[in-house]
């Protein structure tokens, strides 16, 4: 998981922001003290919604967004992994100091 360089080339997400997000959205529809049942109906609620969005997305109804700031450093990042097996060591990580600014 720690490692993004794979991550990068499977054109998969970095972090694991989505999953902090659903986190807080079970968190914040949660009920303070439930029952074992009132739970079990609070999971099935975000699965419904759950699937509706993955309907959604397979259908191109929805389209997941990102940041145009990020959405350049992801391309960025792959054209720069990318070169990692043709250029010297120097070179990459001189790149590396380049594309993150230190």
């Amino acid at each position: 998981m720690w490692n993004c360089f794979s991550r990068l080339n499977q054109q998969l997400p970095r972090t694991n922001n989505s999953s902090e997000g659903w986190h807080r959205a079970i968190k914040n529809s949660a009920r303070k003290h439930p029952s074992i049942y009132d739970s079990i109906k609070d999971l099935q609620v975000e699965q419904h919604a759950n699937l509706i969005t993955g309907e959604q997305l397979q259908a191109g109804l929805v389209k997941l967004r990102k940041r145009v700031k990020y959405e350049l450093l992801d391309e960025q990042l792959q054209r720069f992994t990318s070169t990692f097996h043709v250029t010297t060591r120097d070179m990459y990580f001189k790149r590396a100091r380049a594309l993150f600014n230190f």
